[in-house]
């Protein structure tokens, strides 16, 4: 059900993001996207 509605399941957090729980959103955390952009440009 949660995913039909485009909620979270388990958010744990990922590399390269921050999550929002009060507006359920995700937003790129750009120090951390520099790492993972290094890692797939290798």
């Amino acid at each position: 059900m949660k995913m039909e509605k485009g909620e979270l399941i388990g958010f744990q957090g990922c590399l390269g993001y921050n999550y929002d729980p009060t507006t359920k959103s995700i937003s790129i955390n750009e120090e951390e996207a520099k790492i993972v952009r290094y890692i797939f440009k290798r």
